[in-house]
């Protein structure tokens, strides 16, 4: 098996057939098996754990309710920790400080969840949000008057947003979706608009593999030189690239990217 970053060979370094506590699964518990494989050139981790071929119904139906049960007590429980220790806090500062965000700024935030993020900003800039999963939807909307995006219908049209802010999102796809959804990106971005991208960071493996980073869930794991290679074949810009270590105790991998 080859990376699907850098074309070198990808080896097997650890299989799981339990999931870890607190580890979303999308199949029965006896019939849980995790593949976890490192390209040894990029540093770049591959998860394989569930057929990718469910991915849409996954992630439209059953995610929402894994992940958070009830979308109002976990908004709820999210906007209740102190700043200090707000991953939340500290993505909105950060974000806020590199792209001097107004009101006259059209963001919008792919991947919204619980819509934590945009709501937080909402107030800042023109904010809107895309999720596939229904419940994030209706919850975004109708509890958090957030406005709704859709992108498969948007991206026929002119570049329209400003910033585009994807948090935690991009591994929970294959790399051929994630090529798709960048390139939409593209066309939605304007010509001087910049791109807000977190992804885990494969660092966390000097931790072990039991990580909330190495869970099921995900299936690209990126390093700083894979996420380069990758994004500059796309024909992005890459502003910016940092790793660091949450105060969630997440190693996560910031980005920000520009188109050529």
């Amino acid at each position: 098996m080859l990376c699907q970053i850098c074309k070198k060979k990808l080896i097997k370094i650890a299989t799981f057939t339990k999931p870890f506590f607190n580890e979303k699964i999308f199949t029965k518990k006896s019939l849980f098996k995790k593949n976890i494989f490192k390209c040894l050139s990029c540093n770049h981790h591959k998860i394989d754990s569930f057929d990718y071929k469910k991915v849409n119904k996954i992630y439209t139906r059953m995610y929402g309710k894994l992940a958070y049960s009830n979308f109002k007590n976990k908004f709820l429980k999210i906007s209740a920790v102190k700043k200090e220790n707000s991953s939340n806090y500290f993505r909105k500062k950060y974000i806020i400080s590199n792209f001097k965000l107004n009101k006259n700024n059209k963001l919008l935030d792919f991947g919204s969840g619980t819509g934590i993020f945009p709501y937080s900003i909402n107030k800042i800039c023109d904010c809107y949000f895309h999720d596939k999963d229904k419940n994030s939807i209706n919850f975004c909307k109708n509890f958090l008057n957030l406005k709704f995006a859709n992108i498969s219908k948007l991206k026929s049209s002119k570049p329209q947003f400003d910033y585009i802010t994807c948090n935690k999102v991009l591994e929970h796809m294959s790399i051929q979706d994630i090529k798709k959804n960048l390139l939409i990106f593209k066309k939605l971005l304007k010509k001087s608009g910049k791109i807000y991208i977190e992804l885990p960071d494969e660092r966390a493996s000097k931790k072990g593999y039991s990580r909330q980073e190495f869970f099921s869930e995900h299936i690209n794991i990126f390093s700083i030189k894979s996420s380069k290679l990758f994004f500059s074949k796309l024909g992005f810009t890459i502003n910016k690239i940092s790793s660091l270590l949450e105060v969630t105790n997440k190693y996560t991998l910031r980005i920000i990217l520009s188109k050529n």
